[in-house]
């Protein structure tokens, strides 16, 4: 049996495995979302700067049943992060590998997956939260600093 310390140490190298399976879940699921448009979609704020970074629009959901169920588990069974779940999503965006996103750009820091509990109830039931926002290129302002996610101060 594994001591909570052994747990915690676990290592980025033991953790690969269960980060690829997460994240290919999350593939497949952002997929099916897209493709059955049921992504709740967040326009209002499309080519406006919050706190100086483009926010560009939103396609958010979140899912429960076997996906999410799944991804939960691996997160808690391996110690998975949360940013590092998001940053993969966000490479696999970025590459077309999830949907095509045509001339589109992911906003940096813009993808987000949580799996998660509403509650400590054992008994309760995970969500898979997956978020990510887009913005089309000829709406990103010419001293904006896409990379950065922010304004050029030079």
């Amino acid at each position: 049996m594994t001591t909570v310390s052994d747990y915690l140490r676990s290592t980025d190298e033991e953790k690969k495995g269960a980060y690829q399976s997460a994240i290919s879940i999350v593939a497949k699921v952002a997929k099916d979302l897209w493709e059955s448009k049921q992504f709740v979609v967040q326009s209002d704020y499309e080519k406006q700067l919050m706190n100086g970074k483009l926010f560009g629009t939103r396609f958010s959901a979140d899912v429960r049943g076997k996906e999410a169920d799944v991804v939960y588990a691996l997160m808690n069974d391996h110690l998975l992060s949360r940013d590092e779940l998001s940053s993969q999503f966000q490479e696999m965006l970025e590459a077309g590998k999830v949907i095509d996103i045509g001339d589109a750009v992911v906003v940096p820091h813009g993808a987000i997956v949580n799996p998660a509990k509403t509650d400590f109830a054992v008994e309760s039931k995970p969500v898979l939260g997956v978020t990510f926002n887009v913005v089309l290129p000829e709406d990103i302002p010419d001293d904006y600093e896409m990379d950065e996610g922010g304004k050029d101060e030079n």
